[in-house]
C-alpha cells in the first residue's frame, strides 16, 4: 500500500463496510458465476450509496476505496486492449 491514502475510520463504519463485503463473498459462494468480477465495482458502489442514506459515510468512503483498488488490480491483471 505505499503511496496509497488509507481511509481511517471508526470500527463501527469498518464493520459496516465489511458486512457488504460478507454479502457479496456469500452471494459468490452460494452462486457461483452470478457475481462477476467485471461487476464487483458497481456493487461495491451501490453498497456505498446505501451505506451513505443510511449516515454511514465512513463505510461509504471504504467501500468506494475497495472498489477503485479492484478497478486498479483488475487493470493490472487483465490490462484493456490497445
Amino acid at each position: 500500500m505505499e503511496g496509497r491514502k488509507v481511509a481511517i475510520e471508526s470500527p463501527d463504519q469498518y464493520e459496516a463496510a465489511i458486512e457488504h463485503l460478507l454479502q457479496m463473498l456469500f452471494l459468490a459462494t452460494e452462486r457461483p458465476g452470478l457475481l462477476m468480477t467485471t461487476d464487483l465495482r458497481e456493487h461495491l458502489a451501490l453498497a456505498a450509496q446505501k451505506r451513505d442514506r443510511h449516515g454511514d459515510f465512513g463505510a461509504a468512503r471504504l467501500l468506494i476505496e475497495w472498489a477503485d483498488r479492484i478497478d486498479a488490480a483488475a487493470e493490472r491483471t487483465d490490462p484493456a486492449p490497445e
